[in-house]
């Protein structure tokens, strides 16, 4: 029981999470509206629609954001754990954080924690903006 629930915080090269967000003091509503914004209701493409069919087979089940400006990509996340990207421009496939450097991990998370310093307190923001930063260095 106790690996299980300190394991979420054991993220390096060696694991399959992407990242995992900051998400201290959110609004209620934080997660909801990034979901509405980024919906997956605006696929056109069939070939991103595919891809956004097949997180539902992935091991860990997540809600998907669609970023369609560049880059380009599909992210799953699940509570405040960044689990799966589809990038077309990187892979055909939906990868896990064992299929990532470690630049591109940071990149993708660094894009959601961005997202949700909008819906943090003072403090949150603040806390957003520092892991932001050590993921950069």
């Amino acid at each position: 029981m106790f690996i299980h629930s300190c394991a979420r915080f054991l993220i390096n090269k060696e694991s399959p999470i992407i990242g995992s967000v900051y998400g201290e003091c959110l609004e209620n509503h934080a997660w909801d509206s990034l979901f509405s914004r980024f919906s997956t209701k605006k696929i056109k493409d069939t070939i991103i629609y595919d891809a956004f069919l097949e997180f539902d087979n992935q091991v860990f089940k997540c809600d998907v954001l669609y970023f369609e400006e560049e880059p380009l990509e599909l992210i799953g996340i699940d509570s405040d754990m960044i689990r799966y990207v589809y990038n077309p421009n990187v892979s055909s496939e939906i990868l896990s954080g064992f299929n990532l450097e470690e630049k591109e991990k940071n990149r993708i998370a660094n894009r959601v924690q961005s997202l949700l310093i909008e819906f943090q307190c003072e403090e949150g923001r603040k806390q957003s903006l520092k892991k932001i930063k050590e993921r950069k260095e």
